[in-house]
């Protein structure tokens, strides 16, 4: 007997994979605190990229109208040619972003990568096609 599809498109219980650009507020994957509380904590930002120069811009651009900006940005970036670079440098004068390449590895080495070069208090990660909300990193304060 076949599962049953709601009209939404739901089977299973289940929604189906979509490949457009998927509009998605940023799940906080890691949070790691290395300082005193009484103090204002330093927020970095990593972004592992790689053949994504059609959504990076909308990732970046998310982050400029963000009520706390962060301190740093982190983008770990495997190159592919599609312009990734190109979307970097545009966005290096408006965030304060710290561009590492990675040479080998994959998205696993790339967070990790990312991790280790985050130099503040809280780091926060997001994907390359994700939209934060502009209030990710406001509790912080």
């Amino acid at each position: 007997m076949g599962r049953a599809t709601s009209a939404k498109g739901v089977r299973g219980g289940r929604p189906r994979p979509s490949y457009a650009l998927s509009v998605q507020y940023v799940m906080v994957v890691l949070l790691t605190t290395r300082a005193d509380p009484p103090r204002r904590m330093d927020v970095s930002v990593v972004i592992a990229t790689f053949r994504r120069a059609w959504s990076l811009p909308l990732a970046l651009e998310s982050l400029t109208a963000q009520t706390r900006m962060p301190d740093e940005v982190v983008v770990v970036l495997k190159p592919s040619g599609d312009g990734s670079e190109d979307v970097i440098k545009e966005y290096e004068s408006k965030l304060p972003i710290k561009l590492l390449i990675q040479r080998r590895g994959n998205v696993t080495d790339a967070v990790e990568m990312g991790y280790r070069s985050a130099s503040g208090d809280l780091v926060l990660f997001i994907d390359d096609d994700a939209i934060a909300h502009k209030e990710l990193a406001l509790f912080t304060n």
